[in-house]
């Protein structure tokens, strides 16, 4: 050892690695229980995969969607879809499931059918009353007209009997747009439903007739595929309600299926999905419930995956550059001990982990294993180099040598994660708090854990890397090519700004989507009811018939031109001036009655078909409705008028028009006076808090590390080599992000900067393991070894997420996508352009002083 007196520093690190000796079964057996209650505590973490989560809970949009749940059934309903080749057979199947799941006591309602019998009778309610008054008149008068025209004496002014205008009814019928409305619910029109009377149930009908008889069920035009809604007793905000209810109702339709075709194989290859390939039939379970189970499911399973890849590739990195076994158990003991500590604060802090920040824990895998690489390389170097026979003085001198720098690159992570936290979008923030509890949890297990680890290790000096020498990582970029070096990536940030022009967010969402395991089409058995619904919230039945009055004027087609079945209210149901239209309606009745006692022909025909309608003596009232618009537009304490479903045009992977969404909502907000829900619009307000947040905290996160850089190195030289080695990997990785179609979206934006907070942590370590003075060329020796630990670092770094590219949701895979592709631009920066640039620099400075 050097004769230079030892610092306090040296006495703890001493004290430290023989204190690791010494207790050396007492440091395994703390690893091995550390190892323990990382995958006890990891499991433990609760996962939503909820995107409204995302956002925070004060904004309007997410008060309403909570209220929504609270109040309405309907908010989240469970789909259960039947298709087969055979109409017969899908409807018989959709009976049986129907059946079986009313005396399911998870169910609040089913419906497989809406009724169409009730409206059949009850039509002529639904007619203005002046029409209705009109019509009676018409009737009096050609009834009074027969009576002159038998009368002897009694003269008629008009030659001609006057006709009774019951074709006005049929106009009425088909162009009014409630009645649109109305019968769009019911999967039909005018004709179809008369028709409907005479054939249901019968045999032998023609094709128009079938058509007609299966009118009001939940199925397509050709029947072949049919459905079952279930609207549930509980809310499908608890997801642990959610799994069960989910597991439960599969079995139920199981059950309902072996039943209706018995003997019949019946297979389940997906939890969600029932299969009878003899018969052709296929039922699946689809929904909001069912989408969130299913997601919490796979992102579960994906974080295994993907967290047993991670660390696999990582294990494959240390393998190609370290050997031994105490070398590994160096890297990988303290990272343990950190993910404990930071693990065990996240579940004391009550942490539930959202669909961003849940990738997070495998990433940090890669993240942490820098500080261990770094020590691990350094201290092999000055064990061959500088101590060689003495362990606890390899350590002081790497400890002094590398601490400043270790400190610095965990702190700038740190903040580049950091500046995540004050983002409005809960996916930036919640990430940020979970990678800046984990590096800064490991960081402080390093520094603390390291010596015992290497003390109880041994003092072989087999048990370390050697220093390296020559070869690729002493050699490249400096000497003859080292301008060419220096200029190369610089061209080719240049020609990446120049395409980053093009660079824009995605708005199709569709490619981030799982794919569904026999997955097929039944939006149209849903008879518009299959477009995102807007839950319109009000406190009384007066607040809401007045904001549906106004919004039916100021938009009659919808949204954005949805048509007359865009808005189902309880208006729609329940007529207004009944009184005035029974007694039209009776009236019709008695004249009616009257004139059918000497009609012929076509006159007695058409008051014959129109006689049925007349039956109608008592109004409609919310308490005569049929049970299906119960189920619609009943609350869960049975209330009924206080809200109503807007239907939008939309797919819910069209980010854009969610946006576009959310933004006409909170304008009928102030302007109605009554609140929407709408999971759409919150997915459009998380796709507008990114848009709004991304240029913010990456600002944020950028000028953090400079200031970070700046105040821990005490030197703006330093700060600004820093900041060249970032500017150029930004520009390149924008890029290739437009040059390889990689457009930043709601998974893979939060991973943008703190990838380039991890990426300043490898020019750091460049800038001042090269730093010798202003003048000083650059040292080969030296910068190989802090080329192969940055190289490793950022490798490790990168198999973490490279791991997220096998997982089966593309949202986790577009977000390895980005943090490799990031990564490589900070990795070819830092280990080619900065010594190059740092080497040219220096030997301008040196020739400059000579002359």
């Amino acid at each position: 050892m050097s004769g230079r007196p030892a610092s306090r520093l040296d006495r703890w690190v001493a004290r430290a690695s023989m204190a690791g000796r010494r207790h050396r079964r007492l440091v395994w057996l703390g690893l091995v229980l550390a190892a323990v209650l990382v995958g006890g505590l990891a499991g433990s973490l609760p996962v939503d995969p909820s995107i409204r989560h995302l956002l925070p809970e004060h904004l309007p949009s997410q008060r309403a969607l909570r209220e929504a749940e609270r109040r309405v059934p309907l908010a989240s309903p469970l789909y259960v879809a039947v298709t087969s080749p055979d109409p017969e057979r899908t409807r018989r199947v959709v009976r049986a499931v129907a059946e079986r799941l009313r005396r399911w006591p998870q169910a609040r309602s089913v419906v497989d059918r809406r009724d169409p019998d009730f409206f059949l009778r009850h039509r002529l309610l639904y007619v203005p009353p002046d029409l209705l008054e009109e019509l009676a008149d018409a009737l009096e008068e050609r009834l009074d007209w027969e009576r002159c025209a038998r009368l002897p004496g009694c003269v008629n002014l008009e030659p001609e009997a006057p006709e009774v205008p019951i074709g006005k009814l049929r106009t009425f019928f088909r162009e009014d747009r409630r009645i649109a409305g109305l019968l769009g619910l019911l999967g039909a029109d005018p004709d179809a439903l008369e028709h409907a009377v005479a054939t249901e149930g019968q045999r032998g009908a023609d094709r128009a007739g079938a058509r007609a008889s299966v009118h009001g069920r939940l199925c397509n035009e050709e029947g072949r595929t049919c459905v079952v809604q279930v609207l549930l007793a509980g809310e499908g905000s608890d997801l642990a309600w959610a799994e069960r209810v989910l597991r439960a109702s599969t079995r139920e339709v199981r059950s309902a299926l072996e039943a209706a075709r018995p003997g019949v194989e019946v297979r389940q290859p997906s939890p969600d999905l029932l299969e009878a390939p003899a018969e052709g039939i296929r039922v699946q379970l689809r929904g909001r419930l069912r989408n969130l189970v299913v997601s919490r499911g796979a992102i579960g399973r994906d974080l295994t995956w993907t967290t047993a890849a991670a660390v696999l590739l990582v294990a494959v990195v240390l393998l190609l550059q370290f050997r031994g076994w105490r070398a590994f158990v160096a890297l990988f003991g303290p990272m343990v001990l950190g993910f404990a500590l930071a693990l065990g604060l996240l579940r004391l802090a009550q942490v539930r982990l959202n669909l961003v920040s849940a990738a997070t824990l495998s990433v940090l895998v890669g993240v942490g294993i820098d500080f261990g690489i770094h020590l691990v390389s350094h201290q092999g170097a000055a064990m061959a180099d500088r101590c060689g026979r003495s362990l606890e003085g390899a350590l002081g001198y790497v400890y002094r040598r590398l601490l400043p720098s270790l400190g610095a690159a965990a702190l700038t992570t740190a903040v580049g994660f950091g500046a995540l936290l004050g983002a409005e979008f809960q996916g930036f923030a919640q990430m940020g708090l979970v990678a800046l509890t984990g590096v800064l949890s490991v960081f402080v297990a390093y520094v603390l854990g390291f010596p015992p680890v290497v003390g109880a290790g041994g003092e072989g000096r087999r048990a370390w890397l050697r220093a390296p020498s020559g070869g690729w990582f002493g050699r490249a970029g400096v000497g003859r090519s080292t301008l060419l070096w220096a200029l190369a990536p610089v061209l080719l940030a240049a020609g990446g700004l120049w395409l980053g022009r093009g660079l824009h967010y995605e708005t199709d969402y569709k490619r981030l989507q799982p794919t569904v395991r026999g997955r097929f089409r039944y939006a149209r058995a849903l008879h518009g009811t299959e477009r995102s619904p807007v839950l319109v919230l009000a406190d009384t039945p007066e607040q809401l018939r007045a904001a549906v009055g106004r919004m039916r004027r100021d938009h009659p087609d919808g949204l954005d031109g949805e048509g007359p079945g865009w808005l189902v209210a309880p208006d729609l149901f329940v007529p207004t001036e009944q009184p005035r239209k029974l007694r039209a309606i009776a009236r019709m009745r008695e004249a009616t009655e009257a004139l059918l006692r000497h009609a012929q022909g076509e006159d007695r025909a058409r008051l014959e078909r129109v006689r049925p309608w007349l039956a109608v003596e008592r109004p409609v009232t919310p308490e005569r409705l049929p049970g299906w618009v119960h189920d619609l537009l009943s609350e869960r304490d049975g209330r009924f008028g206080t809200f109503a479903v807007a239907y939008a045009r939309l797919r819910t992977t069209d980010a854009g028009r969610m946006e576009q969404l959310a933004r006409t909502l909170s304008r009928w907000r102030r302007r109605y006076g009554v609140r929407f829900a709408s999971f759409a619009a919150v997915l459009g307000e998380v796709q507008a808090s990114l848009r709004r947040d991304t240029p913010r905290v990456v600002a944020v996160a950028l000028l953090g590390l400079l200031l970070v850089t700046s105040v821990l190195g005490r030197s703006l030289v330093r700060a600004l080599w820093v900041a060249m080695a970032l500017a150029l990997s930004a520009a390149l990785a924008v890029g290739a992000m437009v040059l390889l179609e990689l457009w930043p979206n709601l998974y893979n934006v939060p991973v943008v900067p703190a990838a380039f907070g991890m990426g300043v942590d490898g020019a750091i370590y460049v800038t001042w393991g090269l730093w010798r003075g202003r003048g000083h060329p650059v040292d080969r020796a030296r910068l190989a070894l802090v080329r192969r630990a940055v190289a490793g670092a950022t490798l490790t770094t990168l198999g973490a997420f490279a791991a997220l590219l096998l997982a089966d949701s593309p949202g986790l895979r577009t977000l390895g996508e980005m943090a490799v592709l990031t990564l490589s631009a900070t990795l070819l920066v830092n280990l080619l352009w900065l010594p190059a640039a740092r080497q040219w620099a220096a030997g301008r400075r040196v020739s400059h002083q000579a002359s």
